[in-house]
C-alpha cells in the first residue's frame, strides 16, 4: 500500500477518534457536566456569599450540575439555623443566576414548611394507621397560609412572613386557627346522610389521638372495589368545612349546604372559561 495512502488512512482513523472523544466529553458533559464549570461555580458560590451575606454563619455544599438547564446549583445552609437554608443557581460560567433566599429564609418559606411537614407527619400517621376505619385515598394535613384574596371559602391560615425564623412552634396550637386537612374516603354508600356520619367519626378520632384542625375538604365518594373511586360515580364534596361546624344536631342540612354551595361555585367557574 502506497504510503500516502497509509497517511491518509492513519489520519482519518485519527479524525474519527478525536470525534469519538469530542462526542463523548460532549455526552458526559450534559449528564454530569466538568471539572472546569464546576470549579467555577464552586469559587462563584464562595465568594457571592461572602459579599452577600458576611454577617451569617453560612456553610455551602459542593457544587452539582443540573442537566436540564446545563448549569450548576449550591445548597446553602446555617449549622445554628435550622430554618436557614436556601440554594444558589449557577451558570456553566459560574455566574449567579438566582439565589432564593429572599423567598425561603427572608419570608420566612422555610419556617412555614418545616411547621407544615410537622403537622403533616402527625396527621400521616393518623389516616395511616392500621386502625383507621376508612378507606382514603387522598389524605394529608397542612397548615394553611392566609390569603388576603380568596375566591371560595373562610379566610384562614398563618401569615408567612410573620412567622418568627427558628422558634419552635408548638403545631397544635397553630392547628387549632390554621390546621387544614384534606380527606378523600371511598365508601359503598354515597349521600350527605353518609359524609356527616364519616365527618362526626372522622372529628372524634383526631380528637382522640391529640390532632386539631380548623377546617377540612372532605370528599366522599363510590367505591369501584379496586383501591380507586367510580370515574363519573356520586360524591360529596365539601371545603373548608369547619371544626366547629362538625356536630351531630342539623350536620347532615349542613353538609348538604356545603356540597350545594361547592358544586355552584364550581358551576360558575366553568361557565366563565365557556
Amino acid at each position: 500500500m502506497p504510503r500516502s495512502v497509509k497517511r491518509i488512512l492513519r489520519l482519518g482513523a485519527a479524525l474519527l477518534a478525536l470525534t469519538l472523544i469530542a462526542g463523548l466529553l460532549w455526552f458526559a458533559n450534559s449528564l454530569v457536566g466538568n471539572p472546569v464549570s464546576r470549579w467555577l461555580a464552586n469559587r462563584s458560590a464562595k465568594e457571592y456569599v461572602a459579599i452577600t451575606y458576611p454577617h451569617l454563619d453560612l456553610e455551602l455544599e459542593r457544587a452539582s450540575f443540573d442537566f436540564k438547564s446545563g448549569g450548576y446549583y449550591v445548597h446553602v445552609k446555617s449549622p445554628t439555623s435550622v430554618d436557614t437554608h436556601f440554594t444558589l443557581r449557577l451558570s456553566p460560567w459560574g455566574q449567579v443566576l438566582y439565589d432564593d433566599f429572599e423567598h425561603r429564609v427572608a419570608d420566612r418559606f422555610n419556617t412555614w414548611e418545616r411547621i407544615t411537614d410537622a403537622y403533616r407527619k402527625a396527621v400521616d400517621a393518623v389516616f395511616d394507621g392500621d386502625d383507621f376505619p376508612y378507606r382514603d385515598h387522598i389524605s394529608y394535613g397542612e397548615i394553611a397560609l392566609y390569603y388576603e384574596h380568596k375566591e371560595f371559602g373562610p379566610n384562614y391560615g398563618v401569615v408567612q412572613e410573620e412567622l418568627v425564623l427558628d422558634q419552635a412552634y408548638d403545631i397544635m396550637d397553630l392547628a387549632k386557627t390554621a390546621g387544614h386537612i384534606v380527606l378523600h374516603i371511598e365508601d359503598e354508600t354515597v349521600d350527605v346522610e353518609r359524609a356527616a356520619e364519616i365527618l362526626l367519626d372522622v372529628r372524634r378520632i383526631m380528637d382522640q389521638k391529640g390532632i386539631r384542625f380548623y377546617a377540612i375538604d372532605f370528599v366522599l365518594e363510590q367505591s369501584q372495589g379496586d383501591g380507586k373511586p367510580l370515574v363519573n360515580g356520586p360524591r360529596v364534596n365539601i371545603q373548608d368545612f369547619l371544626y366547629e361546624d362538625i356536630y351531630e344536631p342539623g350536620l347532615t342540612e349542613r353538609v348538604a349546604e356545603a356540597n350545594r354551595t361547592l358544586n355552584e361555585y364550581y358551576a360558575q367557574q366553568d361557565a366563565k372559561k365557556r
